[in-house]
């Protein structure tokens, strides 16, 4: 049996078609861990200035004037 140009071409969309499907599976999955990263850093620098700023008002508030 002799594999005609069109059994090629559909074997090689169906490999691209796979390719593309992987390819945005990664990319999603990618985005997530980008949003979760970029969501832990904001967290960690929230929770470090509100610490220095409740440090910073308890000592203007226990300064004798």
């Amino acid at each position: 049996m002799r594999i005609q140009t069109v059994q090629i071409a559909a074997l090689i969309a169906a490999v691209a078609f796979t390719l593309a499907f992987i390819a945005a599976g990664m990319f999603l999955l990618s985005m997530v861990f980008v949003l979760v990263g970029a969501g832990a850093v904001a967290w960690l620098t929230y929770q470090i200035a509100r610490r220095w700023l409740e440090t910073r008002r308890g000592k203007e508030l226990t300064t004798p004037r």
